[in-house]
């Protein structure tokens, strides 16, 4: 009995573990690209803290931030691609 509960320890911590790790860092900002979708960006930085859109007729304009620990990154999507980022160390 002793052996499931060292072995359960043990699962909880490597999920706690591998939880720890952010997203949000310099080396994911750099692979953001001009041209890349939403979810591109998403799926190389996790969800953004902040989201916001608007449009007029064909034309959108989405603004997504993420907020680390010491790091700030912004995005800026115009029709769904990137157009602009912005890094920030806090």
């Amino acid at each position: 009995m002793k052996s499931v509960f060292k072995s359960l320890f043990a699962i909880v911590l490597v999920f706690q573990l591998a939880a720890c790790g952010s997203k949000i860092t310099e080396d994911n900002y750099k692979k953001i690209k001009n041209g890349m979708s939403e979810d591109e960006v998403v799926d190389i930085l996790g969800k953004p803290t902040e989201r916001n859109s608007s449009g007029i007729g064909s034309l959108t304009t989405t603004g997504m931030a993420w907020q680390g620990e010491k790091i700030s990154i912004n995005v800026q999507l115009v029709n769904n691609k990137v157009q602009l980022k912005n890094y920030s160390h806090n």
